[in-house]
């Protein structure tokens, strides 16, 4: 598989297009101790996969030795207290949430996709995964030495991901070909006053209604 990724970690949520699909979820997670044995129906687990996200991430971006997670909404559901990006640091290129949350939804991505090619999927089936990611750091801290750190940590770091559902998993190994860090909000404002070639609006965009 080959995903096109855009992928914004905002502080409350994280909004991301893979291939085209956009999804959006708490930009949360916590560390999980349980099995995860509920049974449901294949097909109706695949179909709310990315909103019951339980997944064991072997990374050193994440941590030295694997861990198992719950993210986003299904995190909100299982959890008290759960583990968000903090603000007062401004520092997203050193917090682990955005490895974290950004590898857990292209591996269960990576799997539903799986899925509805074959409309069966085997325990403990790898699926290799090639990904070209752009994504941002904040404009007060973004500079060569940021973007390319955060960047880093996707492309020299070796991702496999377990992603728990029934009383079976995925194996997910993940290869991040080329991470581009822009500003955030940059890309926005192009494409507000621009339309391309360094051609700017002319179209009533900005006319006073």
């Amino acid at each position: 598989m080959h995903f096109i990724v855009a992928n914004d970690n905002g502080n409350s949520e994280q909004k991301i297009i893979i291939n085209g699909d956009y999804y959006r979820h708490p930009n949360v997670y916590q560390v999980y101790y349980n099995e995860p044995v509920e049974e449901q129906p294949l097909e109706t687990v695949m179909e709310n996969l990315l909103d019951n996200m339980i997944v064991t991430i072997d990374s050193k971006a994440v941590s030295q030795t694997p861990w198992t997670y719950v993210i986003g909404k299904r995190a909100l559901e299982v959890s008290n207290t759960v583990r968000n990006m903090n603000i007062k640091r401004a520092k997203k290129h050193e917090e682990v949430i955005p490895e974290i949350n950004t590898l857990s939804v292209l591996a269960a991505y990576a799997t539903k996709k799986r899925y509805k090619e074959k409309k069966a999927i085997e325990h403990g089936e790898e699926i290799k995964v090639d990904v070209t990611m752009t994504t941002a750091l904040p404009a007060s801290i973004h500079n060569e030495y940021t973007k390319n750190e955060f960047a880093s940590v996707f492309t020299e770091n070796y991702h496999e991901v377990k992603v728990h559902f029934n009383n079976s998993h995925t194996i997910v190994k993940l290869n991040f070909n080329d991470v581009k860090v822009v500003p955030e909000g940059v890309p926005a404002l192009f494409n507000i006053s621009e339309v391309g070639k360094e051609n700017y609006r002319d179209d009533g965009l900005f006319d006073e209604v």
